[in-house]
């Protein structure tokens, strides 16, 4: 039986521990029987009044080894244009990466960032404003922090959010205005701030930019001064942003698939890329091969 005084004194240091750590900092369960601090800052965030307009969900997801039964056997990449394996391919394999996945949608349909997680040890954010991906990007996604806002070029902007699946984003930019009157209100964040909030390193590896025609709206105020991406993944990037990437020191170095699926590299990282492959991941060359491969199986069926 221990001493009324032993159990005072652990009582404290306990005490101690908490109210010095846990005051300023996020804590949180990373699933390997530890807690981790986040360190948010949030302190400077209250003090800034920039915490006004957050609410913290804290989801216990149990574990995420049921998952794979989900997958066909084998599976390797998930990417709709290869995004995931090409990311992998240019940086030799690496491991441990950091990405963004803006906006993620499913946890791993046509995900161009699980096969990174799940394979290579990456973590990153998955930002996520439709609920209908909530679950399982909580359950399936143990290394991703999911943010669920919509990113804009302001903070506290109001918009009207259209959620259909994949074709979910602002309406205004490629959801057209007579979708409106079936949209959301929402409030806007930027992507800087999601960054500082969720301390996302000055060097990210890989952004994946897909939100129906909002592309350049948020990237046109992003602290390139304060991050430098890699590689980025961009749908039908229209020219003025392009122009604002090329002023920022990106480049063009594939096309990923025939509706526009860009991949850009920073030029100062191009000498330390693999780009043994990258050929073999032109979109337009692979529609073409796989065109002729289906004409040559319907010729053999007439045979």
């Amino acid at each position: 039986m221990h001493h009324p005084i032993f159990l005072l004194g652990v009582g404290a240091v306990f005490g101690f521990f908490f109210s010095t750590f846990l005051d300023g900092d996020d804590v949180f369960w990373n699933g390997t029987g530890k807690l981790n601090f986040l360190s948010s800052g949030s302190e400077k965030l209250i003090n800034d009044g920039l915490e006004n307009g957050w609410k913290r969900i804290n989801v216990f997801y149990g574990s995420s080894d049921h998952v794979e039964s989900l997958i066909p056997p084998n599976k390797q990449w998930y990417s709709q244009a290869r995004q995931d394996e090409v990311v992998i391919s240019l940086l030799g394999g690496k491991r441990g990466g950091f990405f963004i996945d803006l906006a993620a949608n499913d946890a791993t349909v046509l995900s161009n960032t699980y096969a990174l997680e799940k394979s290579y040890g990456w973590r990153g954010l998955c930002i996520e404003p439709n609920a209908d991906y909530f679950y399982n990007l909580t359950h399936y996604r143990g290394n991703c922090e999911l943010v669920a806002a919509v990113i804009g070029g302001n903070r506290m902007e109001k918009i009207d959010f259209f959620a259909a699946g994949d074709h979910s984003g602002i309406v205004g930019f490629d959801n057209p205005e007579r979708l409106r009157k079936k949209s959301r209100q929402e409030y806007t964040v930027t992507l800087e701030e999601i960054l500082w909030r969720f301390n996302a390193p000055v060097e990210i590896d890989y952004l994946s930019l897909d939100v129906e025609g909002a592309e350049e709206y948020i990237m046109a105020v992003f602290p390139f001064e304060k991050y430098r991406i890699k590689l980025m993944t961009i749908e039908r990037p229209k020219e003025k942003l392009r122009d604002l990437l090329a002023s920022r020191g990106y480049m063009q170095i594939q096309r990923l698939s025939r509706w526009g699926e860009c991949l850009f590299a920073h030029r100062d990282i191009i000498n330390e890329l693999d780009m043994s492959r990258l050929d073999e991941f032109n979109g337009r060359r692979q529609y073409l091969l796989e065109k002729e491969a289906s004409k040559l199986r319907e010729e053999e069926k007439k045979r």
